[in-house]
């Protein structure tokens, strides 16, 4: 299975939807902030969407965070806002640790991440429509079958 992961789209959908098109995509994560964008890519695109609310997106219905259980993974899925991310990534760790997740995939910085902390992989796809950090605009994919986790650059 192909997992696209992508957060903060903050009304930018179009390059993320033409890329998309191009992958053999099974699924998508949308991380928040503009979680209508998922709605949106999901309509045009015709992929399941899996959908939390980050803090930019006032109204919406979608829950804040998501357990999936993915192969031999439990997958925390949020925004990351509620956890001072900017400050680092230790309280996704713990709260992970709680939920007996050890994977997890959060958004709010705009910046890609990548690293493993002890037994938790912690995630974050960047932004295709604000990067920050090394300032590429990306989104991720995850191909289950061998864990392999892809940055895609826009």
């Amino acid at each position: 299975m192909k997992i696209a992961i992508i957060s903060d789209t903050h009304g930018s959908i179009e390059s993320v939807i033409s890329s998309l098109k191009e992958q053999k995509i099974d699924l998508i994560l949308h991380l928040g902030d503009y979680a209508v964008d998922g709605a949106k890519i999901q309509d045009r695109i015709n992929i399941d969407t899996i959908i939390v609310r980050g803090n930019n997106d006032w109204g919406s219905q979608e829950p804040l965070e998501q357990i999936l259980e993915v192969r031999d993974h439990r997958v925390l899925m949020l925004h990351g806002h509620k956890y001072n991310v900017y400050f680092g990534t230790d309280r996704l760790y713990y709260h992970a640790k709680e939920e007996e997740c050890d994977m997890v995939f959060y958004g709010h910085t705009h910046a890609y991440l990548d690293e493993n902390n002890g037994d938790i992989r912690i995630v974050n796809p960047g932004s295709p429509s604000l990067p920050r950090g090394d300032g590429r605009r990306s989104y991720l994919i995850w191909n289950t079958e061998n864990d392999e986790i892809k940055r895609i650059l826009l």
